[in-house]
């Protein structure tokens, strides 16, 4: 896989799946995804089920990866790109059959046979124990995994020991539903199951613990319900932006136009992304028409940008996590070029040094347009400005520059004729999903 062409630009890649998954989890899979999946892959067989990623029985890479050995290899191959490796850590819970479970009893949130014969899909008997199964509070419980007790002392050694392990092999850590051992939350999704917070909150904890002996160790955090804020106090570098793709699903422009207002500091720590493994396929979910607006505003504003397999290609099925194989598909070339264009603006833009402008809407139509258009303005004086139509309908744009002669849009090479506007200023008719970028 390291002779396959990366995105342009690309400066770190996130392997997810790499540790040792859990039969149990896999028994489940094939129980519960395998009709869905043998819609899409009609020759499905049990080895194509490996089980969940996120059911997690040691931090040891699984052998049929090459183990810790191939990880290495495939560490160095891409350092020799200048390409970084991140890996994931699953905090919140560990497969049934994870050492911890049985050899480490207080780390785990027990349960009472009555809680297993009430709710058999939230509880599980191992070891000759009732034991929880992981949960995000607003959902049903995941039944192929145990809960852990982020109140536990032991715990929170064992999750530094093993964050220091990670980190050794890789250059950060991209963790799992991070909000969910917030101490708030936490009490309030296991109530008195677990003991009282403890001094410090998990994470100040075990992140400060970690920064001693990995100070460059990037810390990714996946965060829902605007907990990022916390987060991102409590020691984390960057955390999903999961609202912001909502908010373009919808066509919500004022939605995404306050955001991109707000502070550019704390944009800048953010992770957008128009698809992931948890998503929805971009092109299934936008539709050829809006897909490259959505996917050109969260390249081209301020945050990380999460780019996931296949994406590029125009990639359409998605299976579950819990699936090894994904069915073959036709790849979109004219979308490949458009996003290698798209990644070459971005990289062409010196990002930590230009000032990100995001332009007002134009008076006479405040409130009529579907448009947002800002600009990276670079010391020197020049800007790259960028425009989209966000809307389903045929709308104008407004950018702050001096325009009277036709000019070349840098993503598709169209030349594009601006509509009449007072000086200083310049108006283009988009299509719902156009966008247009214009260079110094």
């Amino acid at each position: 896989m390291w002779d396959t062409t990366l995105p342009p630009t690309t400066d770190a890649v996130w392997l997810m799946g790499v540790w040792q998954r859990s039969p149990y989890a896999a028994r489940r899979a094939r129980e519960v995804w395998a009709d869905q999946a043998r819609e899409q892959l009609p020759d499905l067989t049990a080895a194509d089920v490996p089980g969940s990623p996120y059911a997690v029985r040691g931090d040891r890479v699984d052998d049929h990866l090459g183990g810790d050995h191939g990880l290495a290899v495939a560490r160095e191959r891409l350092a020799q790109r200048g390409v970084r490796l991140l890996l994931d850590h699953v905090p919140n819970h560990v497969a049934v059959e994870h050492p911890w479970v049985t050899a480490r009893p207080t780390v785990v949130v027990t349960g009472t046979e009555q809680d297993l014969a009430r709710a058999p899909d939230a509880f599980l008997r191992v070891g000759g124990r009732v034991v929880a199964c992981g949960r995000d509070p607003n959902l049903p419980a995941w039944s192929d995994v145990v809960q852990l007790d982020a109140f536990s002392t032991t715990l929170r050694r064992l999750t530094i020991a093993t964050l220091r392990a990670i980190a050794d092999r890789c250059d950060g850590v991209r963790v799992d539903m991070a909000m969910l051992l917030l101490d708030d939350v936490v009490t309030r999704t296991w109530g008195d199951r677990v003991g009282p917070p403890l001094d410090q909150p998990f994470w100040v904890e075990v992140i400060g613990a970690l920064r001693e002996t990995h100070p460059g160790c990037h810390l990714v955090a996946e965060a829902y319900w605007d907990r990022q804020p916390d987060l991102l106090a409590q020691g984390f570098d960057r955390c999903y932006d999961k609202d912001l793709t909502d908010e373009l699903l919808e066509h919500d422009v004022a939605a995404v136009r306050q955001r991109l207002g707000t502070e550019v500091a704390a944009q800048h720590r953010t992770l957008r992304f128009v698809e992931n493994h948890d998503e929805r396929r971009a092109l299934t979910a936008f539709g050829w028409t809006h897909v490259r607006a959505a996917a050109a505003l969260t390249a081209l504003v301020p945050g990380g940008l999460l780019l996931f397999e296949g994406q590029l290609d125009g990639r359409r099925v998605r299976v579950p996590v819990g699936i090894g194989r994904r069915p073959d598909e036709a790849d979109d070339p004219a979308l490949r070029r458009w996003y290698e264009a798209l990644l070459h603006v971005r990289a062409g833009t010196d990002r930590a040094h230009a000032r990100f402008v995001l332009h007002p809407p134009d008076p006479e139509r405040r409130g009529r347009t579907s448009t947002l258009a800002w600009s990276w303005e670079a010391t020197d004086g020049s800007a790259t400005s960028v425009a989209v139509n966000l809307g389903t309908e045929q709308s104008e744009a407004t950018i702050p520059r001096a325009l009277t002669e036709p000019v070349t849009d840098e993503l598709d090479g169209r030349r594009l004729w601006p509509l009449p506007a007072p000086e200083g200023v310049a108006r283009f008719l988009l299509a719902p999903g156009e966008v247009v970028v214009l260079r110094p």
